[in-house]
């Protein structure tokens, strides 16, 4: 034998791992389950803590605007939510990227070139119908009626205003764009570390569809939320479920434009169109989601994830779906 062949032998077995026995792998094992069970602590109160921020970050700028300079003016108060918004994305970006080596886009992992025309086209369709299919739903079932003239008044309350081009922007593209950023972006990357995927899909939906306060609105964004962040998971790619919600909030703006008139009677309100939509709306929602499903299964390779983790568990110890 060579000596090289002897030294390469003597190198391996110092560096082998000791085989363990039955009982020492059990306890290997248990310690393993605890300290993952443990890390869902940290995650889940980062989690929250940010959730919190969401809130209270936009409201500080009605603290410092005098809230009687705001009242009535649905255009200052949408630019005082802006300007919260933008601070703390600011802030969050900052926390964030302090600790890692990748920057915001990959943090958030928004890569908008990374799908093709075809799949942003059924996240379109799937938008539009999931609103119509569920607002149909809820105009075919006999919801209290106090329920449903407070989920209607709350609906038009956008039209009081004097920008209404502002307002219809802010709903459709502006406000997508942060609550994605802020709940599949740096909530998701928050939870997904500790959680498995279901888990995490149903704390966001939950988490996103609270702060609608009206049941009805709950109901429709907690639903909403599961299929963005189920996608926003399949696909690694935050863009997915900006393009699904920005789709989804663009079937409110002939909604809104019509409201009172005879054309939103044909198109919005009256049973046969609401079952046309449910129906014909369910239908291109199980073939979409189909297709955009094997789409993310069948891509080649899914991005880095990013080095970065908010809570301390040791990388590789994600657990699976």
């Amino acid at each position: 034998m060579s000596e090289e062949t002897e030294k390469q032998e003597l190198i391996a077995e110092e560096t082998a791992t000791p085989e363990l026995t039955t009982e020492e792998a059990e306890k290997q094992a248990l310690i393993e389950k605890n300290r993952k069970f443990l890390a869902h602590f940290p995650a889940f109160g980062k989690f929250l803590l940010i959730y919190a921020g969401n809130f209270i970050i936009p409201e500080i700028f009605y603290i410092v605007f005098d809230s009687t300079f705001l009242e009535g003016n649905m255009t200052l108060n949408i630019l005082a939510t802006l300007a919260g918004m933008i601070v703390y994305f600011v802030i969050l970006t900052r926390v964030f990227t302090k600790k890692s080596d990748d920057g915001i886009i990959d943090i958030l992992q928004a890569y908008p070139r990374q799908q093709s025309a075809k799949v942003y086209l059924q996240l379109f369709l799937l938008g539009i119908s999931l609103n119509l299919a569920m607002s149909s739903l809820i105009a075919l079932i006999p919801f209290p009626k106090e329920w449903v003239e407070s989920y209607t008044s709350s609906a038009s309350s956008v039209m009081n205003t004097d920008g209404l081009v502002i307002s219809l922007v802010y709903v459709a593209l502006i406000a997508p764009l942060f609550e994605e950023i802020f709940f599949r972006g740096f909530m998701y990357r928050t939870l997904r570390g500790a959680f498995g995927m279901w888990s995490t899909t149903a704390i966001l939906a939950v988490g996103f569809g609270i702060p609608h306060l009206h049941p009805l609105w709950v109901g429709m964004a907690v639903c909403a939320g599961f299929v963005f962040t189920l996608l926003r998971e399949r696909f690694h790619n935050i863009t997915v479920s900006y393009v699904l919600h920005t789709s989804y909030n663009l079937v409110a703006i002939p909604m809104l434009l019509t409201q009172g008139t005879d054309l939103y009677t044909a198109l919005f309100d009256n049973p046969v169109i609401e079952i046309i939509y449910l129906f014909g709306g369910g239908a291109v929602i199980f073939f979409c989601m189909k297709a955009l499903l094997r789409e993310a299964k069948e891509a080649e390779q899914p991005p880095e994830p990013i080095k970065f983790e908010i809570h301390h568990t040791p990388k590789g110890t994600e657990q699976d779906e």
